[in-house]
């Protein structure tokens, strides 16, 4: 059994981490695996706030903090709000539709004249359900674990997409870019909006905040904020369009973090030059092995602190470890289960 490591402990990692300061080994985990449970979303088809059950949330939950905190390694447990649901995109006013373990946002803007109805609006009646969800893991949690905030589940710049569509996106770019701009203002603040009032909800933990889907800690407000978008931009216009959104997220949330996929890390060179990206995540798509992209990983290292998160075998771990610098790194091995993260920790980190 490897060694539980307690919260303050991890906490103070963390901070060496963010600080690329000298350390002793990276930060390594053991996370629960790629797919989120929607076991507390009741229905098919298009879905309304009743749909979410909340007391099966908390019972997932206590389940699950139950069965990994002690084989989590460095990786500090949270108790996001139903992770799996894409909270922002349903305040956003996209219809979301679920068929089977599979949940999707609709588009929502067919006319650029409809672009003022992209607003935060605290009387959403998605928005009330996500505060619901927030206050009562907060009450239910008193304390025993940090509630996670800051999984935006598609952020400001997927939600471009997602509200307007890919293909029409994709033609707005070239043909109406002004109005592409305007969107993903209005995306930000959407966002920036409604992580802020969850973050006034939610008391800080060991003197910080614990979040989204990696448990990462951080000694201030914690975000991560994905580009899937990108796999269709080229470096200018990612330039011209996305980068402005990263500066003026980082802005309001200190702790921004980017998350990439290892089949489109074109985009690196861009984002290493924004100041207020704090880290990058970078997900081995299908469980890639990022050997071969060493050379990648050590120019983002020299910047910027980076997590690598998802499905690793054990001697592509244990290579990059050696093969990367301690500081400002972070391994996190996605796992089937709770022995199979106790099986990373013991072979990577030891009991």
């Amino acid at each position: 059994m490897p060694k539980m490591i307690p919260d303050q402990e991890k906490a103070a990692r963390f901070q060496r981490f963010w600080q690329r300061a000298d350390t002793d080994r990276p930060l390594i985990g053991a996370t629960i695996s790629t797919f989120p449970s929607v076991r507390a979303v009741r229905g098919e088809g298009i879905l309304s706030p009743e749909d979410l059950d909340l007391a099966e949330n908390l019972r997932e939950l206590d389940e699950e903090w139950e069965q990994w905190r002690e084989v989590m390694g460095d990786a500090v447990w949270s108790a996001n709000p139903l992770w799996a649901f894409p909270w922002l995109l349903a305040i956003a006013g996209c219809p979301i539709e679920r068929r089977d373990e599979n949940l999707w946002g609709l588009p929502a803007l067919e006319d650029y004249r409809d672009l003022d109805r992209l607003r935060f609006d605290s009387s959403n009646p998605w928005f009330q359900r996500l505060m619901e969800f927030t206050r009562a893991i907060v009450e239910h949690g008193r304390g025993r674990y940090p509630v996670g905030v800051g999984e935006l589940m598609l952020g400001p710049v997927d939600m471009m997409m997602q509200v307007r569509g890919q293909e029409p996106l994709a033609l707005d770019i070239y043909d109406r870019p002004d109005m592409v701009v305007a969107l993903g203002r209005q995306c930000l603040e959407l966002c920036a909006a409604a992580l802020e009032a969850q973050y006034a909800a939610v008391p800080a933990y060991c003197g910080g905040y614990a979040g989204t889907i990696r448990y990462f800690w951080a000694p201030g407000k914690l975000v991560e904020a994905a580009e899937d978008i990108t796999f269709m931009t080229s470096l200018g216009v990612h330039r011209e369009f996305i980068v402005p959104i990263h500066r003026a997220m980082g802005r309001r949330f200190p702790y921004t973090i980017v998350h990439l996929h290892s089949a489109q890390l074109h985009t690196v060179e861009n984002l290493l030059e924004v100041e207020e990206i704090a880290a990058i995540e970078i997900t081995p798509d299908f469980g890639e092995d990022l050997r071969p992209r060493l050379s990648i990983l050590a120019r983002i290292l020299e910047r910027k602190p980076l997590i690598v998160h998802g499905i690793m075998s054990l001697d592509a771990m244990k290579d990059m470890i050696r093969a990367l610098p301690a500081r400002g790194l972070c391994l996190l091995a996605r796992c089937n289960s709770p022995a199979e993260g106790e099986k990373v920790l013991n072979e990577v980190v030891g009991g």
